[in-house]
């Protein structure tokens, strides 16, 4: 279980202090006493370039519906290097939460972790990068976060009773549970994509646990003949003549978040009017993790009732993808505590004002085993309003009785500034 939570931490948190020549991240309040998890230093990535690799910028390479290769450049050995590219991507900065009280801006400071996310993102986290490897081969053991190492995708390493011919693997740790699959797969194929989607290319993917992961990629035009399904709970080692590898993907980009967005076909801009837009309170309902249940769960829903009238949405889960995007895709406001339902943000708006109520286990200390800074990153790429309510926990499962003073005010300033736009 341990293993299984450092995997999506790995995944989900790249690091970015570099101590002794490695970059060193911390696991918060779960894993700590327990390991320090050591990752290659960004000096390592000079060696993960190939020497015949083409630079091209972000904003060229991820151009919709362009295939980038010919099918002889796919079959003909002597031409792999041309399929090898080096993606560049803009800086970008990450910025403070909105806060409705100093003690909730305090507590976010206190956070250690937090702090090494602020400012302009790291040059080396601002490259992607498309490499072909012949006989190359996949596994659950092979890390395709980042940053990966592509020797470790060598046939040389691993004997494989299976093998594709032209293979792209994307077996991200838990990404066959929805939350995972947009936050660890979906920006690898949206840098890929204008390869991958080339006739014979296939998809290594972890078998959905979700139906909605499925409806995405045939939203993104991936037929079942495309995909090669792998279990969570397997061994094996896939191999093919020709890899293409697409697991060294900026953990974190905005181009990367809003392309994903538009290729899913959910709005940019809100296309109702304000009041007609929806609010949304996501619930826990369904939860395949449980906990950080809203104990005052009917008093918040009266709350939001008496203020926002019809325009309430108790969302609880079991959308598709076609609903997800018509229901979110028309929000102004999303309110929830942390967890998976918040990833729907990936449909809504830009402008969108995202309230997240974090459990804390004590003061600076979010609960363990959560990404807590992922609702917020991936809010602020997809240049959405992100609000942080600090709450004590009064459970071991991280519930909580949600303040509705703060909320309020939380919710004054929001309609306040959305009026005023």
């Amino acid at each position: 279980m341990l293993f299984s939570f450092l995997m999506i931490f790995h995944h989900l948190h790249p690091p970015s202090v570099i101590k002794d020549g490695s970059i060193q991240t911390e696991l918060g309040a779960f894993a700590k006493g327990f390991v320090n998890v050591i990752l290659p230093p960004a000096t390592s990535f000079s060696s993960q370039i190939p020497q015949d690799a083409k630079n091209i910028s972000a904003s060229e390479f991820l151009t919709w519906n362009k295939i980038l290769v010919t099918e002889d450049q796919l079959k003909n050995r002597t031409r792999i290097g041309e399929l090898n590219y080096v993606v560049n991507y803009e800086p970008f900065n990450l910025t403070e939460p909105l806060f409705i009280t100093e003690e909730d801006k305090k507590q976010f400071y206190s956070v250690s972790f937090n702090l090494q996310y602020l400012g302009e993102q790291p040059k080396h986290k601002l490259l992607g990068i498309i490499r072909a490897i012949p006989d190359g081969v996949a596994n659950m053991n092979i890390d395709c976060g980042w940053p990966s190492k592509f020797e470790e995708f060598m046939s040389s390493k691993w004997t494989s009773k299976t093998k594709e011919d032209i293979l792209s693997p994307l077996l991200v740790p838990e990404s066959n549970a929805f939350q995972h699959f947009l936050d660890g797969s979906l920006p690898k194929l949206v840098q890929s994509y204008n390869i991958i989607m080339s006739p014979g290319v296939k998809v290594l993917i972890l078998q959905p646990r979700d139906s909605i992961i499925f409806e995405i990629l045939q939203r993104l035009n991936f037929t079942k003949d495309k995909l090669v399904i792998y279990s969570p709970y397997s061994s094996e080692n896939v191999g093919a003549n020709l890899q293409i590898n697409t697991c060294v993907t900026p953990p974190l980009h905005p181009m990367l978040w809003q392309k994903g967005r538009s290729m899913l076909g959910a709005p940019a801009k809100l296309p109702v009017p304000l009041s007609e837009s929806h609010v949304i309170l996501l619930t826990r309902a369904g939860s395949f993790n449980g906990g950080r249940n809203m104990n005052n769960q009917a008093e918040v829903e009266e709350l939001l009732k008496k203020r926002y009238s019809s325009r309430l949405v108790i969302f609880q889960g079991g959308y598709t993808l076609k609903q997800s995007i018509e229901i979110f895709g028309k929000s102004s406001i999303l309110i929830g505590v942390h967890g998976g339902a918040l990833y729907n943000l990936n449909f809504a708006p830009s402008g969108t004002h995202v309230v997240e109520i974090l459990p804390m286990a004590g003061p600076g200390e979010p609960i363990g085993n959560i990404a807590h800074t992922i609702i917020w990153h991936m809010a602020q790429l997809l240049d959405q309003k992100f609000w942080r309510i600090h709450q004590k926990s009064e459970s071991f499962f991280g519930d909580i009785d949600v303040d509705l003073i703060r909320l309020k005010k939380v919710l004054d300033k929001i309609d306040a500034l959305l009026e005023s736009t």
